[in-house]
């Protein structure tokens, strides 16, 4: 219909689904064509007791007609949203819904208010019988269109082949049956993504975000910031900071045993440390890092401390002795 729709539709309350269902129909290649220059109308089917008397199908001509005129830049559905309304009483109000529920029910009342059939014949169900699909699935379709044909049926339905053995006599049944929605199962996600402050010795830390596996552990994690980094995983130590208190993590810990807000630690150790240890000497939640800590690489020929500020991980002191708030967390 000439130039691109850039008119949007104005919420009518908490109506959003109903905009972002309606664009999309308007956005269907053909079809805003096919309402937009009126060649509904002389198909809209006024007595079909299934639809809604011509008036969705009209609203929603008229509606395509506003949205594709460039016009305005937006455009309130007040009388679209009166015919969906009027069939639809779950639709009233302005409450939030379900946008494929909604797309559901105007395809369907659109297909009504245009079918070309005004006497719907009873017919049977076809089965293949053992002969070519293709031949099975278009006697399938001219029996399907004997009911149920319009322009919504030539634009939005397909077949689904369906395929039914009996596990008794090993009968098959073979049927093609038409569909407008194909629901999909979401593929399960068997990563995460977990985020880690690495420290390395010598320069300013780094935060990565790693994808790991959401059954894997400690040693999964060091693996995989191993393979980002370049710093062998035996020589990662992680541990996790909360609330000015330090915990190394083993490394057969599991992941999912792990908050999934916490932002994790990783320290560069040498080859020659035998154990390390992280010790909070002060706790600032409004730093990125949670403020600075003391890391421990003991080594089997001297202690040696590294102090880690928020920009820094260096050689110090150990930290000072006494009564504290602060906790240590070692592993061997």
């Amino acid at each position: 219909p000439g130039a691109p729709a850039h008119d949007g539709l104005i919420n009518l309350g908490n109506t959003c689904f109903m905009a972002s269902a309606l664009q999309c129909l308007s956005n269907t290649p053909g079809l805003a064509d096919f309402f937009t220059s009126d060649a509904h109308v002389p198909m809209i089917n006024k007595t079909n007791p299934l639809g809604c008397k011509g008036e969705l199908a009209k609203q929603f001509g008229e509606l395509l007609k506003l949205l594709w005129s460039n016009k305005y830049r937006a455009v309130a559905p007040w009388d679209f949203k009166g015919a969906i309304s009027k069939f639809a009483a779950q639709f009233c109000g302005s409450s939030q819904h379900d946008a494929q529920e909604l797309l559901a029910f105007v395809l369907d009342g659109l297909h009504e208010d245009l079918n070309r059939i005004t006497d719907k014949p009873p017919t049977q169900t076809i089965e293949g019988g053992g002969r070519p699909d293709l031949e099975v699935a278009r006697e399938a379709w001219d029996v399907y269109q004997l009911r149920n044909n319009s322009a919504i049926v030539d634009r939005f339905y397909a077949q689904l082949k369906s395929t039914v053995r009996c596990s008794h006599c090993t009968r098959v049944s073979i049927t093609f049956d038409p569909f407008s929605f194909l629901q999909l199962p979401l593929p399960t996600v068997g990563v995460r993504l977990m985020h880690v402050v690495l420290h390395r010795i010598g320069v300013a830390p780094v935060e990565y975000g790693v994808r790991v596996p959401k059954a894997g552990t400690i040693l999964s994690l060091k693996n995989e910031l191993s393979a980002i980094c370049g710093i062998e995983a035996s020589l990662l130590v992680v541990a996790d900071l909360y609330q000015n208190a330090a915990f190394v993590l083993d490394e057969r810990k599991l992941l999912d045993e792990v908050r999934p807000g916490d932002v994790l630690r990783a320290y560069e150790t040498r080859p020659d440390s035998v154990n390390f240890s992280v010790v909070c000497r002060e706790f600032r939640p409004e730093l990125a890092s949670y403020g600075s800590h003391y890391a421990h690489p003991k080594r089997h020929d001297r202690d040696r401390d590294y102090e880690i500020d928020d920009h820094f991980y260096s050689p110090t002191q150990p930290p000072p002795s006494g009564p504290s708030n602060s906790s240590t967390s070692t592993s061997t």
